[in-house]
């Protein structure tokens, strides 16, 4: 029969002295090792170079305030000193900033008796203390048990360093239960800390999930019954945000402010008198001109003049290297958007039809489903505003989407079904599928041989070198720069960028030989001095310059100049190495042009002549696109690894890590099954659908908001 549980005994004797045992002695012991890789000499210095790690730890809850405070004292607080580190905060310094490496078993179970290693003993330190201090029922332990446990830890102590004529003292003393019972009181105070963190860890959690059912209920009751005005308008928004935006004011002025003032005024005019006239049945009007003919600046400049006259209710610029504005879902979800900002009887209307399928997904619907459901629908019940309006939609050629343009077919199909005083304005190149799906439109051809073409370019080039060419030679000059710009505006812009730039070429009467052939040749010169400017000014070697050109082709959106830094061997992110990267890539400015942070090709001519041999023939700088692919993989899988061990929850992503989060998997699968570092399968299983890089994907995706698909489930964001 069991004795009071205050009682004095054998049993609770040993449970003391092994207590004091793995407190006192294997204290010591780890803290031996422990600076065996941190001498005390070096500790200040040694912990800050690890200040990282150890504020992630602390952020974790692996470390809490009172041992952070050991670590780096508060101002007038001294310095660290492993002395006062116990046997908990030694284990974590040793299995974290140390290079020690977990034993098979993993440091949280007890290693099998054949590993002997360093890790494998500290391992069974952390167990028979946790089985001592965290699992026991009684202080008490029975003779045998004692003994067992004794010659277990006293082997791994001495293992460790311990001395053996001092574990064989200490199991000859008598009593010890009071120093035994006040190192576990202080045990238990230093871990009440972290209870109590954990829960209010929990309490938060508690909190957070009873404020969304709240707005998970209040937000199906406000849908379902009659809402005062206030109300509709707030809930209004939150369906809008469900749609994707895209937003393209900066890439209308970029492009608008490349106009020349009076040139394209044909084209302008017959884009008026097109919008003007009523009675005509054709709501669309093609624009089809060639690589560097310059419809992207047309189409930013009608832009311009039709938001002037307050007929402009919508713009998408599709880009080759940018998938989300390639996206035909995206792009009419956008476009639907804009719309709503234009007309409020479409939005009003739009709002009612979208809470009335609350439980289609948008994503899901195929392009011809979700365009009768977001324009022909709605549209069809919308009042005739007393004048034509115009969407404007340039780069259709850009659109491929997946292998497909379906964006094509519901212009060349679906847009005739739309009220005739809704307007589009389609730029595109004369692509064989896309000629022959349009060509019931009477596309308006820019042809570069044309009268009014060439006209325009003659004026391009008198007003930009107005102040630069000498008046006595600027006609015959003018004319011959004309015929050497083949047509194409795009190319007449790098030939004024070159004269200014070689203006004492032209003063001496030699730069009429140095002019680049070609747009071919304008954009080897570029290259060719991009690669110059690389060797001499950061040491890039040849090699390295093709993997970034590569890197730069197969980029699905404007490329992160973190990652560019990486490609370049200047991966530190140092503000010199970021200075270096910067400085070689502004030379060709026009052409890799670096906005929001990122690296840009101007024109998509730039990527077909880094990669298309057939229409550019063979030069110094083709590259291959599938080795860009193999680039991006293996950057975005450091991002993603990266991002993982540090965590998701509330984290502020680079942007590496956003761009990483997606198009990682796509670079992943464009090198197939048998390229692929992984698999497909692995793939898919590690970075498609692991849940936090999911949970993570969802924080930063443009085209989702997260908060309102929580509350209204009529989205898919898979």
């Amino acid at each position: 029969m069991e004795g009071p549980a205050l009682y004095s005994s054998v049993e609770k004797t040993n449970g003391a002295k092994l207590s004091r045992l793995l407190i006192d002695a294997g204290t010591k012991v780890l803290r031996k090792v422990f600076n065996s890789y941190h001498s005390p000499a070096n500790l200040v210095t040694a912990l800050n170079s690890n200040y990282i790690t150890l504020n992630k730890l602390l952020k974790k809850r692996v470390l809490h305030k009172t041992q952070w405070d050991q670590l780096f004292p508060p101002a007038g607080g001294g310095v660290p000193d492993s002395n006062t580190f116990d046997i908990t905060l030694l284990f974590v310094l040793l299995t974290n900033i140390c290079g020690l490496h977990p034993p098979p078993s993993g440091w949280h179970t007890k290693p099998p008796p054949t590993d002997l290693s360093l890790e494998a003993n500290l391992a069974r330190m952390k167990y028979f203390r946790n089985e001592l201090h965290g699992h026991v029922t009684t202080t008490g332990l029975d003779t045998a048990t004692f003994t067992a446990l004794w010659n277990e830890i006293s082997a791994v102590l001495v293992v460790l360093g311990h001395d053996q004529a001092e574990i064989d003292r200490l199991k000859a003393e008598c009593g010890g239960e009071e120093d035994y019972l006040n190192v576990l009181f202080e045990w238990a105070n230093s871990e009440e800390e972290i209870k109590s963190q954990l829960n209010e860890i929990t309490r938060a959690q508690k909190k957070t999930h009873k404020a969304v059912e709240e707005v998970r209920q209040m937000l199906k009751k406000t849908v379902n019954t009659k809402l005062n005005r206030t109300t509709k308008d707030n809930v209004s928004e939150e369906i809008l945000k469900n749609l994707a935006k895209s937003e393209f004011k900066g890439d209308i002025e970029f492009h608008a402010g490349r106009f020349q003032v009076n040139t394209r005024e044909w084209v302008f005019k017959e884009v008026e008198d097109w919008l003007d006239n009523r009675n005509c049945q054709n709501r669309v009007m093609v624009i089809s001109g060639n690589a560097g003919m310059g419809k992207s600046v047309i189409s930013a400049v009608i832009c311009k003049r039709m938001q002037k006259a307050d007929r402009l209710l919508g713009s998408h610029f599709c880009q080759h290297n940018n998938t989300r504005y390639r996206n035909p879902q995206l792009m009419l979800q956008s476009l639907a958007c804009h719309l709503c900002q234009a007309l409020p009887e479409y939005k009003n209307i739009l709002v009612e039809q979208l809470s009335r399928n609350l439980g289609v997904e948008l994503d899901n619907l195929g392009t011809e489903e979700l365009f009768a459901l977001l324009f022909k629908e709605p549209l069809g019940i919308v009042a005739d505003p007393g004048k034509n309006t115009l969407i404007v939609i340039d780069g259709l050629d850009e659109s491929d989407y997946q292998g497909r343009n379906e964006l094509l077919d519901v212009i060349a199909n679906q847009f005739c079904k739309l009220p005739l005083w809704i307007r589009f304005l389609v730029t595109t190149r004369p692509e064989r599928n896309i000629v022959e799906s349009l060509k019931h439109l009477q596309p308006l051809q820019l042809e570069s041989d044309a009268e009014k073409n060439l006209d325009d370019i003659e004026l391009f080039f008198k007003k930009k070198l107005q102040y630069v060419v000498n008046r006595d030679v600027s006609d015959a000059f003018i004319k011959k720069l004309v015929a050497k710009s083949e047509g194409l505006m795009l190319y007449a812009y790098f030939l004024v960028d070159f004269i200014q730039k070689n203006a004492l070429l032209l003063q001496q009467g030699e730069l009429d030989l140095n002019l680049p052939l070609s747009i071919s040749s304008v954009y080897h010169s570029y290259f060719k001095r991009l690669e110059v400017e690389l060797c001499n000014e950061v040491c890039i070697n040849e090699e390295t310059f093709l993997i970034f050109l590569c890197a730069v082709t197969a980029s699905r959106e404007p490329l992160p100049l973190a990652f560019v830094s990486k490609v370049f061997g200047l991966g530190t992110m140092s503000k010199l190495d970021q200075r270096k990267a910067n400085k070689a890539i502004s030379c060709v400015s026009a052409l890799l042009s670096i906005r929001d942070g990122r690296l840009h090709i101007i024109h998509k001519s730039v990527k077909d002549w880094l990669t298309d041999k057939f229409c550019y023939g063979d030069h110094d700088f083709i590259v291959d696109e599938r080795e860009g692919h193999c680039i991006l993989a293996r950057l975005c899988t450091s991002a993603l690894k990266d991002l993982k061990q540090k965590g998701v929850h509330d984290a502020q992503f680079s942007d590496t890590e956003k761009y990483a989060l997606q198009h990682g998997v796509q670079h992943m699968l464009a090198l197939g099954e048998d390229s692929s570092p992984y698999g497909i399968e692995s793939t898919i299983k590690m970075y498609v659908i692991d849940l936090e890089l999911v949970y993570a994907k969802l924080c930063v995706s443009n085209a989702y908001n997260t908060v309102a698909t929580l509350r209204y489930p009529y989205r898919s964001n898979a």
